[in-house]
C-alpha cells in the first residue's frame, strides 16, 4: 500500500548497509514478518512488531544465518515468493508454513498455513528492530485470541512508539512471555 502507516515485509536479517529495508535478495533466510520499514533512505530504522510463524520446538533465539535451525528464523527459496503490489508470499521451508502478507493503509494481514499434524507457534518479538534499540515494550493478552502492545525505541527515529492490536483466527490452546533471561508460561 504505498504510503501506508504499515509496510509489511520479511526481515532477512537485522545488519549490514544492504539490508536496512529489512529485505535483501541474496540471503536465503527470513527472521519473520515486521510492520515498519524505510525505504530508499540508506540508513536502517524500524522492523517493528516482527511476527515469527514457526512449528515444533519453541525457540525464543533468532539463530545465526548460518545456522538457521539455532533459533526461529527459517531458510527460503526465492522461486517459492510471489511480491507484487499489495501482496506477499513466500514458504518457510524449516517449518513447512506457507506465509501470505497484504495491508491496508493501516493493518498489516497474516496467513499462515501450517502443516497437518504440526504444533504451530507464533512469537511476536518486540525487541528485535532494524538498526535501533527497544527501549520499554508491552504486551498484553486480551481473552483468547487477541493481543494488544507496544514498542518503544531509539534509533534514527527518536523516542519512536508504535502501538498495536493482533487479532487471531484461532483462540491461543496457550502463551508465555519471555524476556533476555526467562519464559514463562501464561507469564504476565
Amino acid at each position: 500500500m504505498p504510503f501506508g502507516m504499515v509496510q509489511l515485509s520479511p526481515d532477512t536479517r537485522d545488519g549490514g548497509w544492504d539490508n536496512c529495508s529489512g529485505y535483501h535478495s541474496s540471503n536465503s533466510t527470513i527472521l519473520g514478518f515486521s510492520h515498519t520499514h524505510l525505504s530508499g533512505t540508506g540508513a536502517m530504522d524500524y522492523g517493528d512488531i516482527l511476527i515469527v510463524p514457526a512449528t515444533g520446538e519453541l525457540q525464543l533465539d533468532p539463530g545465526s544465518e548460518a545456522n538457521p535451525e539455532s533459533g526461529y528464523r527459517s531458510r527460503f527459496r526465492h522461486e517459492t515468493e510471489v511480491a507484487k503490489p499489495g501482496y506477499y508470499a513466500v514458504t518457510l521451508d524449516d517449518h513447512g508454513i506457507r506465509a501470505e502478507l497484504t495491508t491496508t493503509s493501516r493493518v498489516g494481514f497474516h496467513r499462515y498455513t501450517f502443516p497437518k499434524g504440526s504444533s504451530p507457534h507464533i512469537i511476536i518479538d518486540l525487541v528485535h528492530g532494524l538498526g535501533d534499540r527497544a527501549t520499554e515494550t508491552n504486551l498484553n493478552i486480551v481473552g483468547s485470541n487477541k493481543v494488544t502492545g507496544m514498542r518503544r525505541s531509539t534509533g534514527w527515529a527518536k523516542d519512536q512508539f508504535i502501538y498495536f492490536t493482533a487479532e487471531f483466527s484461532q483462540p491461543f490452546s496457550s502463551f508465555g512471555v519471555s524476556d533476555s533471561s526467562a519464559f514463562i508460561e501464561g507469564g504476565e
